[in-house]
């Protein structure tokens, strides 16, 4: 259950403080017409993460690889666990973050537009049980 603070901040539980703004652009992320490439897709994750999550990177360890084997799935984690310590690495506020994953999911849906009549991220995400409230 989300709410709204007087001061229009987004309260989700588990996670920081959130402007509108970027409690939208979450949802927008799903609707795109033309998916982010890996490199964005990295990178919107590591703010997104950084702008939005109580725990710190030094609370979750990189994802380990498997010896003699790859999988898809862990260097998946890697990268996006890569993407989050580089926003860290940056040295941004949680919020200048969050100002960031909106500018660049914005510029993302001007640039391949989105599907009104797709679901949200949130739609998604309860449909397959992910979320946590």
């Amino acid at each position: 259950m989300t709410t709204t603070r007087e001061d229009g901040m987004i309260l989700e539980p588990g996670k920081r403080p959130q402007t509108k703004e970027c409690f939208d652009a979450f949802d927008l992320t799903n609707q795109f017409k033309k998916k982010p490439d890996n490199k964005l897709g990295v990178e919107l994750y590591g703010l997104y993460k950084h702008g939005t999550s109580l725990s710190s990177i030094s609370d979750e360890p990189r994802p380990a690889a498997k010896l003699f084997s790859f999988d898809f799935e862990v260097a998946k984690k890697q990268a996006m666990w890569d993407g989050w310590q580089e926003v860290v690495n940056e040295g941004i506020t949680p919020g200048q973050a969050q100002q960031r994953y909106v500018e660049k999911v914005e510029a993302h849906a001007k640039l391949h537009g989105v599907d009104p009549d797709a679901e949200t991220s949130r739609q998604r995400m309860g449909r397959e049980g992910k979320l946590k409230y």
